[in-house]
């Protein structure tokens, strides 16, 4: 089993680390102030965050070891999920080129509020392991109201 590791700058859990993943996170380390996030493609688990979104977790009142263990599942609205699942497949792993733009509802479930992320993915690929990852940068987050009222 892989520790956790939670130092400033970068948390990281459950990775086998490889060239490409230190490569993210040179890039996580290099822009603390961007919003980043990697996540293991094969079950939307959550694996790392940066700087900028560790900061804004501390003020939200979820500790950071939940948000490096939470899959995508509890938090993002399941169509946009589903859609994103869909819409994410055109994306080549390891191509600098092949990003995508999404927008995506989240529910905040500590402050039970609604917001729409926009973030820019992009695939890597683990070498070693053959595990493929997304690469978020959040672009932009606004408040919307809940998606389940009618």
């Amino acid at each position: 089993m892989f520790q956790s590791i939670y130092l400033p700058g970068i948390q990281v859990d459950g990775i086998k680390l490889s060239i490409p993943l230190l490569q993210v996170f040179e890039e996580f380390l290099e822009f603390p102030e961007r919003r980043y996030g990697l996540v293991r493609r094969s079950d939307q688990r959550q694996l790392a965050v940066s700087e900028a979104v560790r900061s804004q977790v501390l003020k939200s009142g979820v500790t950071l070891e939940e948000v490096v263990k939470r899959r995508r599942q509890d938090f993002w609205h399941l169509p946009n999920l589903d859609d994103w699942q869909r819409v994410s497949h055109s994306l080549e792993p390891n191509n600098p080129n092949s990003r995508i733009e999404y927008s995506y509802i989240v529910h905040d479930t500590t402050h039970n509020n609604w917001r729409l992320f926009t973030s820019e993915f992009r695939l890597i690929q683990c070498p070693v392991t053959q595990v493929i990852y997304e690469v978020s940068r959040g672009l932009d987050v606004v408040p919307v109201a809940s998606p389940l009222t009618n």
